[in-house]
Formats: C-alpha cells, structure tokens, sequence
C-alpha cells in the first residue's frame, strides 16, 4: 500500500507542476512542450500501477516518471527544487 500511495503522490504532483500556467517569455517551449507529451505515457503508467502493483508495471511507472522528470528539467517554469523532490520520491519507490 506504500507503493501506491508515494506514487500516486508523485503523481499528482508532477501533474500539478505541468499544469501551472507558463510565461512564454520564461519557458523553453521545446521543453515543455515534450514534458507535456510525456505526461500522457506518465498517466497510463500510473494508472496501470495502481490497478496491478507488478514489478513489471512499477519499472513501467519510474522509465515513464524519469523521462518526464527529464523534458520537465528543460521547462524554466518548472523549479529545479520541485523536480529533485520528484526524483527523490521516485527513487524511494522500490520495485
């Protein structure tokens, strides 16, 4: 039950860091435009997660999480702070 609940909270909290509203004149658009495609593959990720803890859905859950962690890294509206917590409470998730 740990699982689910430290991932639904990453979850929700990189889905509230995606959608605050973005300056044009701060963000790098590449950047933050592919966070927002890789948001999509973060959901399903998650959702499987939750509906079947496997260790197989859970490995799923983290390549997605990281890799949008990684676009949201190139996004300057997104606080570098906020990403190393996400990525601190992505590492403790343990498959």
């Amino acid at each position: 039950m740990t699982i689910r609940t430290a991932s639904l909270a990453l979850f929700t909290g990189m889905a509230l860091l995606l959608s605050c509203k973005k300056n044009s004149d701060t963000v790098s658009p590449d950047g933050c435009q592919l966070a927002s495609t890789r948001t999509q593959a973060l959901q399903k990720a998650a959702v499987d997660f939750t509906n079947s803890s496997t260790p197989a859905n859970c490995q799923a859950y983290k390549t997605a999480a990281n890799a949008y962690l990684d676009a949201a890294a190139n996004c300057a509206s997104i606080p570098r702070a906020d990403l190393d917590a996400a990525r601190k409470s992505l590492a403790d998730i343990k498959c």
